[in-house]
């Protein structure tokens, strides 16, 4: 009975990370993310970063963050806890942006945008980017890479400017 339950738990958690992606590549880079956030918060530094982030981020991180602060800085750079909707933008057959919109770890609406590049045979995240707006339909309209992200954020109005 077990492999059954275990089985049916399985699927419907794959059938609930469908009905959140807009599509199976969508959904490659989703899992991609969600794998990343929980293996880099339950382990304390030691995780293997080459097979989550492209050769460019592991280089920056492996020099600038220390890995006892890895753990920390990951749940920064990678907010998002549930995925409510996902847009994608293509650049190229080896690079793609997804814009997750979702909640944070405390219950805030949030926006996240990750650049992905294809290296080793996979997807490897190469740039986190994210925005807290103040309201849930302060959203932007297509998918945008983190730097355009920053861009349309600046544009959000200030809730004390309205």
């Amino acid at each position: 009975m077990k492999p059954l339950i275990y089985l049916l738990v399985f699927v419907s958690g794959l059938a609930a990370l469908k009905l959140h992606a807009n599509s199976k590549s969508d959904s490659i880079l989703i899992a991609h993310y969600l794998s990343f956030k929980q293996e880099s918060t339950e382990t304390d530094g030691n995780l293997d970063l080459s097979r989550y982030l492209s050769e460019r981020l592991t280089r920056i991180v492996t020099q600038n963050v220390p890995k006892r602060r890895r753990k920390d800085y990951f749940e920064l750079a990678a907010p998002i806890q549930h995925i409510n909707n996902s847009l994608r933008k293509n650049l190229s057959n080896t690079e793609s942006c997804l814009l997750l919109i979702g909640m944070d770890s405390m219950g805030h609406y949030a926006l996240g945008s990750i650049r992905f590049k294809r290296e080793k045979g996979g997807w490897r995240i190469d740039e986190f980017g994210f925005f807290i707006p103040d309201k849930v339909s302060e959203t932007p309209k297509e998918a945008l890479c983190p730097e355009g992200l920053v861009q349309w954020s600046e544009t959000v109005p200030e809730p004390w400017m309205k």
